[in-house]
């Protein structure tokens, strides 16, 4: 496994699923990402809509923690950390959207170049000014 993919989830039924995509659709080979959704004990639907997911993408290697009672991010990113299998760890945000080649992109500026840690800007799409 070379990456694992952290996100913590609370209260995010709205826009989890597009998250989901954007890692499920990587040039990257799939084989070697896997994704941990920490539900954070979320009140909205967040964990069904990440259970249906699941259900729909079975090849999709997605593993599901979840959080007896609300712990804030720090703790859910954590508990997923603790069984994280990847050589190289990705803590995205749950509404987080990414280009198709991230994870492409990111992965062979490490092996090129013998780092320990790639790095991306970001754009800020609600405020263009970001």
């Amino acid at each position: 496994m070379k990456i694992s993919v952290i996100i913590p989830a609370y209260n995010c039924e709205k826009y989890i699923a597009q998250t989901l995509d954007c890692i499920r659709t990587q040039t990257f080979p799939s084989r070697e990402l896997e994704v941990l959704v920490a539900l954070d004990a979320p009140t909205d639907n967040t964990a069904q809509v990440v259970k249906d997911y699941a259900s729909k993408w079975q090849d999709f290697n997605l593993r599901i923690i979840e959080l007896e009672k609300n712990s804030g991010s720090s703790v859910a990113r954590n508990s997923a950390l603790a069984i994280a299998r990847g050589d190289y760890i990705h803590f995205m945000d749950a509404d987080d959207i990414i280009n198709t080649r991230f994870y492409e992109s990111l992965y062979n500026a490490v092996k090129n170049t013998g780092a320990d840690v790639s790095v991306a800007s970001f754009i800020h799409e609600r405020y263009s000014h970001d």
